[in-house]
């Protein structure tokens, strides 16, 4: 886990330019836009609490704001939270440095949660879900988004993509993009994210497919890539999807009712829990402190250290 976080904090300066503001050509750009068309669906219309969970740069920041009365960025990375910060410092109310599996916050706390291609770098996803259904509002909404193991791209790539890699660094051209691109991911079906999200109590309701991609095109042609892409992206509905789609946004709800006269969050000791015990916590000198524990948690360049 440690060595993923180094690897995210050393992306993190090139991951916003490199995923989002690239040539619109460019494949990754596109994918990832299109994810955030699908996510943008699934969102509620208006919450008091929202949490993105695994943020990296913040570009779903924006998004969450217009939704909100609050709104919380978490990521482990704290250089992604201070790209983050740097960008969207004043859309969202406060950064935290927080693990996915063990989440500094308190017990149904959320309205709106979002992990957005984060689940497939842990190593224990259920340990995130669970966590996840903990955090919410009973009736409240999470977005999650995972690669899709029935892609037919997916597996060509899986098979594929290492001897690619490997003649690449043959011939001295290394690694292009990010660190983050090479890391070994957990790929998820409709069936296998839908199972885990039933066994952490979630209650799956929607499902969005995205990134439609063939094997071998994005090799042979990036344009031919790009354009049978948006072809495939017309057809929005139907089996066949589960096969040239890269990728899924899924969501779920947390059974039950939110009362109606829950009292508005103004501030981040309100929700903010310790992650080893989940109690709350207190102001301090040094920063926060666990009311059970006792442990304190520095606040470092304005950024709580909750990990």
């Amino acid at each position: 886990m440690l060595r993923r976080k180094e690897m995210f904090d050393a992306d993190a300066r090139d991951y916003h330019e490199y995923k989002y503001t690239e040539l619109v050509g460019q494949l990754d750009c596109h994918s990832f836009a299109s994810r955030q068309e699908r996510v943008l669906r699934l969102l509620p219309d208006r919450v008091d609490t929202a949490v993105d969970i695994g943020c990296g740069s913040g570009a779903y920041l924006p998004l969450l704001a217009r939704r909100s009365q609050f709104l919380v960025a978490m990521d482990f990375s704290r250089e992604m939270l201070k790209q983050s910060r740097a960008s969207y410092g004043e859309v969202c109310d406060q950064f935290v440095e927080g693990d996915a599996m063990r989440l500094p916050l308190r017990e149904q706390c959320m309205d709106l949660l979002i992990c957005i291609g984060v689940l497939e770098y842990l190593p224990d996803p259920l340990a995130c879900l669970r966590e996840v259904h903990r955090v919410l509002r009973p009736g409240a909404t999470a977005v999650l988004s995972v690669p899709n193991s029935q892609s037919l791209w997916r597996l060509f790539e899986q098979c594929v993509g290492p001897i690619t890699r490997r003649c690449r660094r043959l011939v001295g051209k290394g690694h292009e993009g990010l660190g983050m691109d090479a890391a070994r991911r957990t790929l998820f079906s409709v069936r296998s994210i839908g199972t885990l999200a039933e066994q952490a109590g979630l209650h799956v309701r929607d499902v969005e497919y995205y990134n439609y991609r063939l094997p071998c095109l994005g090799g042979l042609s990036t344009t031919m890539s790009l354009g049978v892409t948006r072809r495939l992206e017309r057809l929005r509905k139907g089996r066949w999807m589960r096969w040239v789609s890269g990728g899924l946004v899924i969501q779920c709800r947390r059974p039950g009712t939110s009362p109606e006269e829950a009292p508005l969050t103004r501030n981040c000791i309100e929700i903010l829990a310790c992650p080893a015990d989940k109690s709350p916590l207190t102001q301090s000198r040094a920063g926060m402190t666990c009311s059970t524990c006792g442990r304190e948690y520095a606040v470092d360049d304005g950024l709580p250290a909750m990990a």
